[in-house]
């Protein structure tokens, strides 16, 4: 397709304390070469040189900043100003490879069902070098809530339907807000794994047992009614009881994350 008669994209980032990376972030979105491109980026309170450089890009993104509020209303905040479909929400420090954004208006024009495209993506540590190539798990709901893992990673792009229908992410969830999203996006409609790479920086581990315990009480929560799942057409399926202890080992025995060849 000729990008210059495509929809107009939005691409969000919520940004705090986001200096070191944050400036390469922007720079990977805006040389993408699409066209009708829309860039959100929101300081949240940030107290380093976020800001000013912001102030840099005055004119060529769109930018706010506002007291800390955390990530989830910041990336709601981010929804609720942007105009474009489909739309992605980039970390400030998850710089995009050449060529994604027009790689995903494709596949949504030409996979018209699909309601989230996520790629399989690079792993880069602080100097943005790569660690690990990510291959990502073709899309199951079943698999999302039984190992308790996001299977849209970085470089996940969402239609706007989507977004209004869940309503954005729930600022309950510190740690699992993205996952909390998937899973009542996944009774909406099918997300489509795409063979195209992203990137993605290696969280610390610090609050992972934390995140483990809570991505169980998303996944009990957020577990369609069948009234819900009758609405959508989905097929609808039981989730076993979950308990503190059970939902650590599930969380922590998943397969893992496959490197690709």
């Amino acid at each position: 397709m000729q990008s210059a008669d495509g929809p107009l994209v939005s691409i969000v980032t919520a940004a705090y304390n986001a200096a070191p990376y944050l400036e390469e972030t922007i720079e990977s979105v805006l040389t993408q070469g699409y066209p009708r491109l829309e860039y959100i980026v929101l300081d949240d309170g940030s107290t380093d040189e976020t800001r000013a450089i912001l102030e840099r890009y005055t004119g060529r993104l769109i930018w706010d900043s506002h007291p800390n509020i955390g990530e989830a209303r910041t990336v709601n905040k981010g929804f609720a100003i942007c105009h474009g479909d489909p739309v992605a929400v980039v970390s400030a420090d998850d710089p995009l490879l050449p060529g994604i954004v027009e790689a995903m208006v494709d596949w949504f024009a030409s996979h018209p069902d699909v309601l989230v495209a996520y790629p399989d993506w690079e792993m880069i540590d602080e100097n943005s070098e790569v660690i690990q190539h990510i291959r990502t798990f073709d899309y199951s709901y079943r698999d999302m809530v039984r190992w308790h893992h996001c299977l849209p990673g970085p470089g996940a792009f969402i239609r706007r339907s989507v977004i209004d229908a869940v309503g954005g992410r729930d600022p309950r969830f510190r740690y699992v807000g993205d996952y909390d999203f998937w899973l009542h996006a996944g009774v909406l409609g099918p997300f489509s794994r795409v063979a195209r790479i992203s990137r993605g920086a290696s969280d610390a581990s610090a609050g992972r047992r934390t995140a483990a315990l809570t991505g169980s009480r998303v996944a009990s929560r957020a577990t369609p009614s069948p009234s819900c799942v009758a609405s959508t057409g989905a097929k609808p399926f039981s989730m076993p009881p979950t308990s503190t202890s059970a939902s650590t080992a599930r969380a922590d025995s998943r397969p893992p994350l496959r490197p690709s060849s």
